[in-house]
């Protein structure tokens, strides 16, 4: 998996949700590569 130019290895992934988990994020994140300061997930796992 390649994420901005960069290969991921998924065999590696350190996250406990696999690498396709939605998620809800701004414009200003993904278009002009402001910084994720903040994650949040509900009590279930939602993120």
């Amino acid at each position: 998996m390649d994420i901005d130019g960069k290969h991921i290895d998924i065999n590696n992934w350190p996250f406990s949700v696999p690498p396709n988990t939605g998620c809800i994020t701004t414009k200003q994140v993904m278009l002009e590569n402001y910084p994720v300061l903040s994650i949040l997930h509900d009590k279930d796992g939602a993120w």
